[in-house]
């Protein structure tokens, strides 16, 4: 009989997988090296950056739900951060398609179609594609 995890045991594993990776690039890696260059770190411009970095995606959330208001799907602000932040979670898979469990989550809690939903998504990848390519036309 197979043995089903509950989310607590999930979230242990989950954890325990993410400190064996981080363990592991310690030990791979020059601690030395990477200490020293940490200490060169202006903490003025730590700051500044989680500054930035917390208003862009407040930007991009309130973006994300003016798309879902184009399509008829209102959702509180405060419910659109958290659906926000939970595909920025999937964010590392390939092209940012994980994504995509924005849709499911908005077709569990609010009996949305994903194939109504899917574009906004998509929009929100190409936005960002065409971000990275404005700065790098600038930069160069």
């Amino acid at each position: 009989m197979k043995k089903k995890f509950s989310k607590s045991d999930k979230l242990i594993i989950s954890v325990i997988l993410i400190l064996a990776f981080y363990i592991t690039f310690v030990f791979f890696s020059d601690i030395g090296k990477v200490s020293s260059e940490f200490i060169k770190i202006k903490i003025e411009f730590v700051f500044t950056s989680i500054l930035f970095t917390i208003l862009s995606l407040l930007t991009r959330s309130f973006r994300q739900k003016k798309l879902l208001d184009v399509l008829g799907i209102k959702i509180s602000m405060r419910k659109n951060i958290s659906l926000f932040f939970s595909g920025m979670s999937m964010i590392i898979t390939p092209l940012g398609v994980g994504g995509l469990i924005k849709s499911h989550f908005l077709k569990k809690n609010y009996n949305q179609s994903i194939s109504k939903t899917a574009p906004v998504v998509f929009f929100e990848r190409f936005n960002d594609l065409f971000a990275v390519i404005t700065i790098l036309i600038i930069v160069l």
